[in-house]
């Protein structure tokens, strides 16, 4: 069971990339997708998931999930954390399509092929296990972990966990299995657990104890029925005025069947 349980958290292979190489010797599409994938963190700045390139011989093709970032509603603790995107004029000024058309042009001569972006908005940071990883460890800088796991696990809507904590009219288990027959637009899996650890110098105090461990989680994970459970992990690493922290995010999806 312990075993089963290390290789489902830890043995994760991504598939980032989707590319032709006729010529491995001649071929340069490595080395510029490194570039590419550079110059892109550097622009976008923002609460993004893993970005995906796809090769064709004539287009090259990006893919990534972003989500806004949210502005707290009260000066005092994180109690209730507004989704309001349009707040964020830096996100209406990089995925401006002006803009975009200019990093376009430059990664076109990169490639020497035509550049395609497919830029897709989550409305919640707790449907990718990067974005919510960014997002927390963006937010740790200046709030403590106490009160966004509050104000996180208000709100991530948890199939088949505690009503008392999940109290937020979400879909049930029989509801979610009605939905998945009418067709392909209902996805074919819920979230069923999150879990967040938080290591290092991550408190607001200077003087703090060097290094610190906080695990918190919500809702369940079926580590024993691996077939019908999906892991999505991410880490993210940070620095704050006392040192540096990292944050680790598992995000536990049961397939409906």
């Amino acid at each position: 069971m312990n075993t089963a349980k290390a290789l489902r958290l830890k043995n994760k292979i991504n598939w980032t990339s989707n590319q032709f190489l006729f010529h491995p010797r001649r071929n340069q599409t490595p080395i510029h997708d490194l570039n590419a994938l550079t110059a892109l963190e550097h622009y976008m700045q923002k609460s993004l998931s893993d970005i995906t390139i796809k090769h064709t011989p004539k287009k090259v093709v990006f893919q990534q999930y972003y989500y806004a970032n949210t502005i707290p509603t009260q000066r005092r603790g994180l109690e209730e954390i507004d989704n309001g995107s349009a707040k964020e004029e830096t996100n209406k000024d990089i995925f401006n399509p002006i803009a975009l058309d200019k990093l376009k042009e430059r990664l076109s001569k990169l490639y020497n092929k035509d550049v395609e972006f497919n830029l897709i908005k989550q409305h919640y940071p707790y449907l990718n296990s990067k974005i919510l990883a960014q997002y927390i460890a963006l937010n740790a800088s200046r709030y403590r972990f106490r009160q966004i796991r509050r104000s996180l696990f208000k709100k991530i809507p948890l199939v088949g966990g505690n009503q008392q904590q999940n109290d937020l009219n979400a879909t049930s288990a029989l509801k979610w299995i009605q939905l998945s027959r009418l067709g392909q637009q209902i996805l074919p899996t819920h979230l069923s657990g999150v879990k967040i650890q938080i290591s290092g110098r991550m408190s607001l105090r200077k003087g703090s104890a060097r290094t610190s461990v906080i695990n918190k989680s919500i809702g369940s994970f079926r580590f024993h029925s691996l077939e019908n459970t999906m892991i999505d992990y991410a880490k993210v690493e940070r620095k704050n005025q006392n040192g540096a922290y990292c944050v680790k995010v598992w995000l536990s999806s049961s397939v409906v069947t």
